[in-house]
C-alpha cells in the first residue's frame, strides 16, 4: 500500500487536498479509507474553534479527495470527494454516513494533474461497474426508505408523498435490472475463465458463491418477480441486505481483478 499527498491538485478548477491511495486489492482501499478520515478529522479538530487557522485550512482546500489506484492505475476513473466542512460538522468519525462513501467521476483537470493511468481491460471495468450498480441501488433504496419515514403528513402532503413514491418505484426497478445485468456478467466471466489453461477452480467457485449471495441481497424478496411492483413494506430489510452487499461486492471485485491481472500478466509474457 502506498499513500501520496498532493496539495496542488484542482477538482473542477477548485483547489483540493488530494490523497492518492495505491493498493494491490480493492478491499484494502476501503480498509484504509476510514483511517484517512480519522486523521483528517483529528487534525481539523485539534485546532481551536476560534482559531483562524482552521478556517484557513478549509478555505485553502475546498475538499478532501482520495483517489484509489489498483496496482498504480485507476480502475473506475472515480474518487471520494468530501467537503472539508463536513469533517468540521462531525463530533467524531462515528458520524460518517453511507453517502460519504459514494465516489465521483474524476474531472479532467484532476486526471491531468495526477497524470493518472487507467486499467483498460474490459473485465476490470465491468466488475468495477458492478460495484457502482450495487452502490446506486443502495442509495436509491435508502432514499425511498427515508421518504417513508417522514413524520405525520396532512392529506395534501400524504398525497404528494404517495405520488412521489409511486413514481420513484420505476426508477429503482430500472436500477435493480441494471444490477442484475451486472451480476449476470460475472457468471459469464466465470464461464469464460473456466475454459482458460489451468484455471483457478477454487477462486472461480468462490466467485460463483459470491454472486449467489449478492443476488439474494439485491432482490427485495426471495420470490421477487421483476415485473411486479416493489414491495414497499420491505424497504428496511432490503436496505440492510444492500448494506451487506456493498461489502461483499468489494471481495468479489478483488477476486475477479486478481484473476484478470494474472491472466493479463501470463498472456503478456
Amino acid at each position: 500500500m502506498r499513500l501520496t499527498l498532493y496539495t496542488d491538485v484542482t477538482w473542477s478548477q477548485e483547489p483540493v487536498l488530494c490523497v492518492v491511495l495505491d493498493t494491490d486489492q480493492v478491499l484494502q482501499q476501503f480498509q484504509v479509507l476510514q483511517s484517512i478520515f480519522e486523521v483528517v478529522h483529528r487534525v481539523l479538530h485539534s485546532v481551536n474553534d476560534h482559531d483562524l487557522m482552521r478556517h484557513a485550512l478549509t478555505r485553502r482546500w475546498r475538499s478532501l479527495v482520495i483517489v484509489p489506484l489498483l496496482a498504480g492505475k485507476s480502475a473506475g476513473g472515480k474518487a471520494w470527494c468530501i467537503n472539508l466542512s463536513v469533517f468540521l460538522s462531525w463530533d467524531s468519525i462515528a458520524e460518517i454516513k453511507w453517502w460519504n462513501f459514494a465516489q465521483h467521476e474524476l474531472p479532467e483537470d484532476a486526471v491531468r494533474s495526477l497524470k493518472l493511468r487507467r486499467w483498460e481491460q474490459p473485465d476490470i471495468r465491468s466488475v468495477i461497474r458492478l460495484g457502482e450498480e450495487v452502490g446506486k441501488l443502495r442509495m436509491m433504496v435508502a432514499h425511498l426508505h427515508d421518504i417513508q419515514q417522514l413524520p405525520d403528513l396532512d392529506d395534501e402532503g400524504l398525497k404528494v408523498a404517495q405520488s412521489y413514491v409511486q413514481g420513484y418505484q420505476e426508477v429503482i426497478s430500472k436500477q435493480l435490472q441494471a444490477t442484475i445485468n451486472a451480476l449476470a456478467w460475472v457468471a459469464e466471466f466465470v464461464s469464460r475463465m473456466a475454459k482458460q489453461p489451468q484455471p483457478n477452480q477454487q477462486m472461480l467457485t468462490t466467485i460463483v458463491e459470491g454472486v449467489q449471495e449478492l443476488m439474494t441481497d439485491v432482490l427485495p424478496t426471495p420470490d421477487f418477480l421483476q415485473e411486479a411492483e416493489l414491495p414497499l413494506g420491505t424497504m428496511e430489510s432490503w436496505l440492510t441486505r444492500l448494506e451487506a452487499a456493498s461489502t461483499k461486492v468489494l471481495v468479489l471485485q478483488t477476486l475477479v481483478i486478481d484473476i484478470v491481472r494474472v491472466s493479463y500478466d501470463t498472456n503478456s509474457k
